[in-house]
């Protein structure tokens, strides 16, 4: 097996180690658990990530871009940088 090393946020690494001394099983084991059911999860319910949520995300701007197509250019750029932060959240991405 390969080492991995990562930086979790404190009350995730708290949780962790919590669980591992409740279990008795290393902390390596129960992220590695983590993992495992994450994976196992249908595609659908884990998050998209950028790739998948992308080609949404520019039709929703493409969209948005004709319906302000008759607006001088800087209202144009005003609207697409309103509009990204929100398609993004729509999709649900994590960064």
């Amino acid at each position: 097996m390969k080492m991995l090393t990562v930086r979790l946020p404190e009350k995730l690494v708290a949780e962790i180690e919590a669980e591992s001394k409740a279990r008795g099983i290393a902390k390596s084991d129960v992220v590695r658990e983590r993992l495992q059911e994450y994976q196992a999860r249908p595609a659908r319910k884990r998050p998209l990530t950028m790739a998948e949520a992308a080609p949404d995300i520019l039709l929703e701007l493409e969209i948005a871009a004709q319906k302000t197509a008759h607006l001088p250019r800087q209202n144009v750029a005003t609207t697409v940088k309103q509009l990204l932060p929100e398609s993004i959240r729509a999709h649900k991405l994590r960064r």
